[in-house]
């Protein structure tokens, strides 16, 4: 997934101590953002021409060894402010003729709104733009050719903070971009850090229909469950109140009669029994895990038609 540049962000320090913080702190940005899914950022054309420090531009400030010490960091900054917008070809899919923020033309807060890319905008440190979210003003031609304009919010980055802000939005965005139970069992570790799958579940992964509702019920799922599981603590544990769907303990008749349908060989080495399950449309689909709230973990034990008595 591609994030974008906010090109309103770029501007001139005035002093280097000011461009190497900022520079800096971009690069923190991106390190966060590449474990949410951003693989590049686009940037406009000109990037490189551009002088954050009066007569030094961005690429005399990569290429300095005294102005960006830490390597790594240098590296990053080429290799992934390496793409250029792509606006004509978004423009031309979406009939896009103008994306602006108060009159004014943005280009990487427009492509990354929820209504064009739904990805993410990132900032240069600016004094203007230092908010989580903006409104941009998108204008498309219709069936007809006529102009119609609409409000569109766009997320925005620029510091570390915000990224935290974002992270789940963004998982849950890279998530829905899987085809596939298989494809979701091999990225499941990268898209749900906080969820640790049984290997029972790579079998009922791999049996769910490519780009199906139940595909995308299942990743739904699975993104509140990595959303709760990485705010869990074990002073409060979990309760139902803390999920926003139907996520519910097995009432006690059940949990006695299933027992031992509902234990299950955990990642752990131990077995559990796991009465807690999300529940999925289409059919009676469950998701039932375990908690440990003390490495805020949820062990993913079994996902497919609810367990019943055989």
């Amino acid at each position: 997934m591609d994030a974008y540049l906010n090109e309103l962000s770029l501007c001139t320090y005035p002093t280097h101590e000011a461009a190497r913080d900022s520079f800096k702190n971009f690069g923190e940005c991106m390190k966060l953002l590449g474990g949410f899914g951003i693989t590049c950022i686009r940037v406009p054309e000109d990037l490189g021409n551009h002088c954050f420090i009066h007569g030094t531009s961005y690429y005399q400030i990569i290429r300095d060894n005294n102005f960006i010490d830490d390597e790594d960091l240098r590296t990053l900054m080429k290799s992934a402010l390496g793409t250029l917008f792509q606006e004509k070809e978004i423009e031309d899919k979406y009939y896009i003729t103008d994306m602006n923020i108060g009159n004014v033309p943005c280009k990487g807060l427009g492509l990354a709104c929820e209504q064009v890319t739904n990805s993410v905008a990132i900032s240069f440190t600016h004094e203007k733009w230092t908010a989580p979210t903006y409104w941009v003003s998108i204008t498309v031609l219709d069936d007809e050719a006529e102009p119609e304009s609409f409000l569109s919010e766009t997320r925005n980055i620029c510091n570390q903070q915000q990224c935290q802000t974002h992270k789940d939005s963004l998982i849950k965005r890279k998530a829905f971009l899987v085809q596939t139970g298989y494809e979701l069992w091999l990225k499941r570790n990268e898209l749900f850090p906080n969820l640790k799958f049984c290997e029972g579940v790579k079998a009922q992964m791999k049996s769910l229909k490519n780009a199906t509702s139940e595909l995308e019920q299942v990743i739904i799922k699975l993104c509140e469950l990595q959303s709760v599981a990485s705010r869990c603590t074990i002073e409060k544990g979990i309760q139902e109140s803390d999920f926003t769907s139907k996520v519910s303990y097995e009432s006690r008749q059940r949990e006695k009669d299933l027992r031992d349908r509902l234990t299950f060989l955990c990642p752990d080495g131990k077995n559990h029994l796991c009465s807690w399950h999300a529940r999925y449309t289409p059919g009676a689909g469950r998701i039932h895990f375990y908690s440990v709230e003390s490495d805020k973990v949820f062990y993913i034990a079994y996902i497919g038609p609810k367990i019943i008595q055989e």
